[in-house]
C-alpha cells in the first residue's frame, strides 16, 4: 500500500539491526515502525538541537540556553511517567 510518509535510507550497525530484529520477533513490531515512533517522540529534542546549532553561529550563550531548556523539558517529561 502506498504511503504519504517520506522514505529515507539509513545504514545500521549489525548490533542495531540484530536488536531491531529481536524486537520484531518478540513483539511483532516492525523495525521501521519502531524507528518512526522513536524519532517522532524525539522530535522536540531534534528541533531544539537544530535551533541550538543555528544559535551557535551567532551567540554561544543562546545556544546553551536553548539546550538547557530542552534538557530540562526532557528531564521533566521523564519524571512524569
Amino acid at each position: 500500500m502506498p504511503t504519504k510518509l517520506k522514505r529515507i535510507s539509513i545504514c545500521l550497525p549489525p548490533e542495531v539491526e540484530h536488536a531491531l530484529n529481536d524486537l520484531r520477533e518478540a513483539s511483532g513490531i516492525a523495525p521501521a515502525s519502531f524507528i518512526t515512533q522513536i524519532i517522532t517522540e524525539s522530535l522536540p529534542m531534534i528541533q531544539a538541537l537544530a535551533k541550538a546549532n543555528r544559535a551557535l553561529m551567532h551567540d554561544q550563550a543562546e545556544a546553551f540556553e536553548v539546550l538547557g531548556q530542552a534538557l530540562a523539558t526532557a528531564m521533566h517529561q521523564g519524571t512524569e511517567t
